[in-house]
């Protein structure tokens, strides 16, 4: 509804818009540390895109520049506040709560729809949205932090954009394309050699889990160097 309202000028899209988040709303839930959704029964709010805080505050952020609305701004610091208490400093990445994963051992997933490349992805988009000093400087810390992480354990036995290597590898190639100078990160990232698809992946022709978002990455590289495959293998 924000992207019909910013390319169309048509008022009633940023109402739904705003209608929509009005019933996201009710469903948050207090945390000891801001607010989150809880997505899965028996399980607390995540971290990450695909069912966690990251993939709310983008919406959240956008709707706060868009109508400059105080209490959306308010709702991205809580929001905001509880993925970062779930930061954990041993593994410079985001815990991932579906499991058993301890304190001291927590689970450490590195993907788009959990962990650091989601969370990336996410502050990525936010920080070109905010104009407010302070999200801009706890925005670029994180992005440093998932970046970093993200840069290190990008390789997945996986190649879907949800949870493979293609979505870790686009995650970073966001950051190159839009803030990669701005961050001083900017570095060229080469897949080279060959490569099979899960069997999960070449019987699924979904976008996120499947070959479908597999070839729609590679359809949309710009063929630039950064990325090369020597060949494509799904035997």
């Amino acid at each position: 509804m924000l992207l019909a309202y910013q390319v169309t000028g048509n008022r009633g899209y940023l109402d739904m818009a705003e209608r929509a988040f009005r019933v996201l709303e009710q469903k948050r839930e207090k945390q000891e540390a801001g607010i989150g959704w809880i997505t899965e029964k028996g399980t607390p709010p995540m971290a990450g895109m695909a069912h966690g805080n990251s993939g709310v505050l983008m919406p959240v952020i956008a709707l706060w520049r868009e109508t400059g609305i105080e209490k959306y701004k308010k709702l991205a610091e809580h929001i905001w506040a509880y993925e970062e208490s779930l930061y954990r400093p041993q593994i410079n990445n985001w815990a991932d709560i579906r499991g058993k994963g301890s304190e001291q051992i927590p689970i450490d997933t590195v993907a788009w729809c959990h962990g650091a490349a989601g969370v990336l992805a996410s502050r990525i988009y936010c920080y070109q949205v905010v104009e407010d000093s302070e999200w801009e400087e706890r925005l670029k810390k994180d992005i440093l932090w998932a970046y970093t992480k993200v840069r290190e354990y990008w390789k997945r036995d996986s190649w879907c954009l949800c949870h493979g290597i293609c979505g870790n590898v686009w995650s970073m190639e966001y950051l190159n394309e839009t803030l990669g100078e701005e961050m001083e990160v900017k570095s060229k990232i080469r897949l080279v050699g060959d490569f099979k698809l899960l069997p999960q992946e070449r019987m699924n022709p979904g976008m996120m889990s499947g070959y479908g978002g597999i070839l729609y990455y590679f359809l949309n590289k710009k063929y630039n160097g950064l990325i090369r495959v020597s060949s494509w293998s799904i035997a």
